[in-house]
Order: structure tokens, then sequence, then C-alpha cells
């Protein structure tokens, strides 16, 4: 049938009212650079499938956020 969809983002869920009323999934405050926070969330979920499309592509960004946003949020993926 259908699947149970959850996004999570670093930033407060509370924060984007109108991006997530009515949205066909669940949002979930986590920062994937966070490797414990990644532990619990994937324990809690219990996903089948994963798809990582998050990034931090701000050029202005440090090169350490720039780092810690796509290089340890994927790897604590993994």
């Amino acid at each position: 049938q259908g699947c149970q969809v959850f996004g999570v983002d670093v930033t407060a869920v509370d924060a984007h009212p109108a991006q997530h009323s009515g949205a066909a999934y669940e949002p979930i405050q986590a920062d994937l650079a966070d490797a414990s926070a990644v532990r619990r969330l994937v324990a809690d979920v219990e996903p089948d499938y994963i798809a990582h499309l998050a990034a931090l592509t701000n050029p202005a960004a440090p090169l350490a956020a720039l780092y810690e946003a796509n290089v340890y949020g994927t790897v604590h993926l993994l």
C-alpha cells in the first residue's frame, strides 16, 4: 500500500508551519551531523529505506560547516 515518510530537518519544525501543514510526511527535528541523534532516530523509526537528500549548499558557509553537514551527515546514516 502506501509508505510512511519522515522528513528530517535540523531547524525547528515549528519554524516552517506553512511548509509542513498538510504534508504527506512527518517532520522530525534532528541534526544528521550528530551521530548519537542519528542512531536514536533510526532506532525509533526503523526505516526500510533511507533517501538522504540533505545538504548545506551555501558557498559562503565556513568549510567546516559544509563538511559537517555534507560528509558527517552521510557517514552517520551509513
